[in-house]
């Protein structure tokens, strides 16, 4: 019983210590241990400690724990080291088996501070996981049950884990706040692990609002601290975001410092989970640095990139992390793009446009809301029965005194009512019919760009093929590159189209909503550059003087523009002197986005897609212009077109608005 009193004691000031102290002296106290109960919670705590300092020998620890358990028949014994275990899985990156451990810990326990650890542990692999809608539900019910045991210190790690899944899910302000209830507890019962993950994760807040500033103070402060208590799981984790700010700031040799610090602690705590997103971070260093030099060393950084990322899809995959591996698929992507490999290119963005489907939709944001709502109904639910009651009581009062005075009343309100209702139906079903015909159109318009426009850049590939497969004798070495150039534009075309179609669908989806969100204008010139890398005899301009900031849906605004200028591209095709000018600035509070193109003017009727929701999609003038009307639409922007034909200049000009 004695060791019973010596582990608790342990515990609560493992806060303030290190690790591997926490570790030794729970080992050097095993010797004196004689009863099974006492061997299951030390091995279970020193299992708990190794997650964050050798994985492996938490786990040996962990089922050491379990075993003893079993033997002894005690399920509370079972519980928490099947969480031990389910810990360690998770920093190791084996996300099937922690969802298992944790499952099973909650069969064998009915003490609400485990079910609240456990609860949060489940929230923490599926927000991992980008199931965010189930990381929510668990980690609301993880802080109910540490509300109803009263217990402070689990109620500042569910705040710390409610704010990630907000944090995720684009809610950054949402996310800040339950940050804050977390470090204030923290602070007040000097938790300075849960300090330093709460200073942590206000650091990756800001960095998501561009605010690199105060991100790498709230970095330092929570890294210092880390260091202080020689908190290695944390010392990680800062080191990692810190790189990654540093990255944004192209200051890529500081960055890489930073990442290569956090790889090494990851490796020695066996954290697999950040190790995989180091090498990610690796592969973005070296191909910004491959931007920087000179041929044949942008040789040598991209392939030292593509191979960094072909190990990072391999290890997503033997873990089933969805996100690395989306993230790992975008890159990929944009690195075969950069080295003109333009068929894998199409083959990485399609396998990342299904994962990215898959994660995140904006059912999402939806479902959270949803589980806050009940949260709040449930904190007040006591004090809505008390009123209700009252309500009652005093409605009952009222009709015995004035029932017969209603009476005349509630006949005359029926009558109303049944017109009311007549006219109401008849309103529903005229809106209902307003509905189909819109559905119906929208059906057309759909099939229209499929008979049409998808149509004709998969029959050049189609026939390109059989034509290598069925007479590859017929085919001349000029007639073979003039083909093989077709196919390339026609599988840029289709991935391009494809794009487009899944935004403008998106676009036209029942209550779907654009994602809004700080960003600077700098980063969407610079994404819109790199995907037109390809044109050789046009000169693109990027043009932003005041390094303005917007407030919008950036792929919506990133795929108008991109449309507006490879409509460009191909009016100046084989012109002279072709150039093509974007430019940002912001007049009386209204931030101005244009694209001007030397391609000599057209006629305004061209452009009538973009003013005319009644012209036809996909038939008469592609898909490409209908989906800038209907995108800017999304995000309250106006569009204006200049064009003259005297001096030879077409200027369509963006004005966002705000709110």
């Amino acid at each position: 019983m004695l060791f019973i009193s010596l582990l608790h004691l342990t515990v609560l000031v493992a806060q303030s210590r290190s690790n591997q102290q926490v570790v030794d002296s729970i080992y050097k106290s095993l010797p004196s241990i004689s009863s099974d109960k006492d061997f299951v919670l030390a091995y279970t705590k020193m299992a708990s400690e190794y997650s964050a300092l050798d994985s492996d020998k938490g786990l040996f620890y962990g089922k050491k724990a379990l075993e003893i358990s079993k033997k002894i028949n005690w399920n509370e014994g079972q519980s928490i080291a099947l969480t031990a275990l389910g810990e360690n899985n998770f920093c190791q990156g084996k996300y099937p088996e922690a969802f298992k451990n944790y499952e099973n810990a909650l069969r064998f326990t009915k003490n609400k501070s485990t079910i609240s650890q456990i609860y949060r542990s489940l929230a923490i692999v599926y927000n991992s996981q980008g199931d965010y809608s189930k990381s929510m539900q668990y980690a609301f019910d993880a802080l109910k049950m540490s509300e109803i045991e009263k217990n402070e210190t689990e109620k500042a790690k569910n705040y710390n884990t409610i704010g990630a899944v907000y944090f995720y899910t684009n809610q950054t302000s949402t996310a800040i706040s339950y940050y804050n209830k977390s470090l204030n507890i923290s602070r007040r019962l000097n938790l300075k692990r849960e300090i330093c993950k709460s200073l942590q994760n206000i650091g990756s807040a800001y960095s998501d609002t561009y605010d690199n500033k105060n991100a790498v103070i709230y970095f330092n402060k929570s890294l210092a601290l880390a260091k202080e208590i020689d908190f290695k799981e944390s010392i990680t984790t800062n080191n990692f975001f810190l790189g990654r700010v540093y990255i944004e700031e192209e200051q890529l040799e500081k960055a890489l410092l930073y990442i290569i610090t956090s790889k090494k602690y990851a490796e020695e705590i066996k954290n697999y989970r950040i190790f995989n997103s180091c090498i990610l971070l690796e592969a973005e260093i070296y191909t910004k640095q491959s931007d920087k030099v000179s041929e044949p060393e942008k040789t040598t950084l991209l392939n030292k990139a593509e191979s960094k990322l072909q190990e990072s899809i391999d290890k997503a995959k033997k873990s089933n992390s969805l996100i690395n591996l989306s993230r790992s698929y975008k890159q990929i992507s944009n690195l075969y793009f950069l080295k003109k490999d333009y068929k894998t290119t199409v083959k990485y963005q399609l396998l990342y446009n299904q994962i990215k489907d898959s994660i995140y939709n904006s059912k999402s944001k939806e479902t959270i809301k949803n589980l806050e709502d009940k949260r709040t109904i449930d904190v007040r639910n006591k004090e809505i029965q008390i009123h209700k009651i009252q309500l009652e009581n005093k409605e009952k009062q009222k009709w015995y005194f004035i029932s017969g005075l209603f009476l005349l009343a509630i006949i005359g309100g029926l009558l109303y009512n049944q017109s009311r209702n007549r006219k109401k139906s008849n309103q529903k079903l005229s809106f209902l019919n307003a509905e189909l015909d819109k559905a119906n159109k929208n059906k057309m318009r759909f099939f229209g760009i499929l008979n049409h426009d998808l149509r004709s850049p998969v029959s050049s590939l189609v026939h390109f093929l059989h034509l290598q497969k069925d007479a590859p004798e017929l085919m001349t070495e000029e007639t073979k590159t003039r083909l093989s150039n077709q196919t390339v534009n026609s599988a840029e075309r289709l991935l391009q189209q494809m794009e487009d179609l899944l935004l403008w669908s998106k676009s036209q989806m029942e209550k779907f909503q654009a994602e809004k969100k700080k960003f600077p204008v700098k980063q969407l010139f610079s994404e819109l550059k790199n995907e037109f890398v390809w044109v050789e005899n046009t000169e693109l301009f990027f043009e932003n003087p005041l390094d303005l900031k917007l407030f919008s849906d950036k792929e919506y605004l990133k795929t108008i523009l991109r449309n507006l200028i490879g409509n460009a591209v191909k009016v100046l095709e084989n012109k002279p002197d072709a150039k093509i000018i974007c430019s940002a600035q912001e007049i009386s509070g209204i931030t101005k986005i244009s694209v001007k193109d030397n391609g000599g003017g057209t006629n305004i009727e061209k452009f009538k897609a973009l003013y005319d929701d009644k012209e036809s999609i996909g038939i008469k003038q592609g898909l490409g212009l209908h989906v800038i009307r209907d995108l800017c639409s999304a995000i309250n922007t106006e569009i204006e077109v200049k064009t003259d034909q005297k001096i030879g200049e077409t200027e369509i000009i963006l004005s966002l608005k705000k709110g």
